[in-house]
C-alpha cells in the first residue's frame, strides 16, 4: 500500500489481538509508554490474557493512527468510563485535523472505526461463536429490529450490532432506531458486503453502515452522526501486520484493502 489517509472516507479498521509477539508488544509500548501504563493499571486483574490483549491492542492502533496521521482522534473508553478521550499526536497538528472513533470487540477479532462525523459506534460479531444468545437476546428485547431487518440468523445477529452501535453515540431508543431503518434511505455502494443508509432521527442525520464480511466471518454494523450527507462511502482495511519501529503509517500498519 503506496499511500494512505484516514481523512479520506469514513473507514474501519479489523485486526486479530493475536497479532503481536511479546517483543512487538514491548515495542509498541515504548511508543506509548504512559497511556500503556495507564491503560495496564486498570486492567491489571483481568483473569484472561487474551481480553488484556484485545483492550490494550485496540487503544493502540487509535495511538499509532493518530500519531502517524497528524490528526486528533476522541473516542468514548467504556475501560475509564470517560465521555471523550482525546489522543494528541506528536507533532504540529492542525486542530481542524479531529476524527472520532470507536472500539469493538468479538472473540479475537478487534474492530476500530473512524470518521470525521461528529460521533461514531461500531459493532461487531463474530458468526463462528454462533447466534443462539444472540438470537434469544434479539427475539425477546428488540423484536422490532426483526421486522426492519431480517429473521435469519445473520439477520438477527446484524440488528444486534445496529442497535449496539447507536447506543454508543448516544441514548437513543428502541423505536427511534427502528424508526430510521424503516424511514432512511438506502445508499448504493461498490462493495457488495456492505450496505449504507441515510436518514434522520429528530433533526440528526445518521450514516449506517453494515456489514457481511464472509473472509473475516464477521458481521458489523458503523453508525456516524453527521450533519451533511456529503462523503459517504466506507473504506474497511485488514490489519495483517503492526511494525512499531518503522516511522511512516504504511509501513507501521501493514494493510490489506477489503475491496
Amino acid at each position: 500500500m503506496s499511500s494512505f489517509s484516514i481523512l479520506e472516507s469514513d473507514t474501519i479498521f479489523f485486526t486479530n489481538s493475536r497479532i503481536l509477539r511479546d517483543e512487538e508488544f514491548h515495542q509498541l509500548r515504548e511508543l506509548f509508554p504512559a497511556r500503556f501504563h495507564l491503560i495496564e493499571e486498570k486492567i491489571r486483574d483481568y483473569k484472561s490474557a487474551s481480553r488484556k490483549q484485545e483492550v490494550l491492542l485496540s487503544r493502540a492502533l487509535i495511538f499509532l493512527l493518530s500519531r502517524f496521521s497528524d490528526v486528533i482522534i476522541e473516542f468514548y473508553d467504556g475501560l475509564f468510563k470517560k465521555k471523550e478521550v482525546i489522543v494528541t499526536p506528536e507533532g504540529n497538528s492542525i486542530l481542524n485535523r479531529r476524527l472520532k472513533a470507536s472500539i469493538s470487540h468479538s472473540v479475537d477479532w478487534i474492530a476500530v472505526g473512524i470518521s470525521s462525523g461528529k460521533a461514531i459506534g461500531v459493532d461487531v460479531f463474530y458468526k463462528g461463536k454462533g447466534f443462539g444468545k444472540v438470537k434469544r437476546v434479539v427475539k425477546r428485547f428488540l423484536p422490532e429490529l426483526i421486522v426492519s431487518i431480517g429473521d435469519n440468523d445473520e439477520d438477527i445477529a446484524l440488528s444486534w450490532t445496529i442497535f449496539e452501535s447507536f447506543l454508543k453515540i448516544g441514548d437513543y431508543s428502541l423505536e427511534s432506531i427502528s424508526g430510521f431503518l424503516r424511514y432512511s434511505k438506502e445508499i448504493q455502494l461498490e462493495k457488495r458486503w456492505v450496505k449504507c443508509r441515510m436518514g434522520q432521527i429528530g433533526s440528526e442525520v445518521f450514516r449506517l453502515y453494515t456489514m457481511n464480511i464472509d473472509y473475516l466471518d464477521v458481521i458489523g454494523s458503523m453508525v456516524v452522526r453527521t450533519g451533511a450527507s456529503d462523503k459517504i462511502g466506507l473504506k474497511c482495511y485488514m490489519v495483517k501486520k503492526i511494525n512499531p519501529c518503522e516511522t511512516t503509517l504504511t509501513r507501521v500498519l501493514e494493510m490489506e484493502e477489503l475491496s
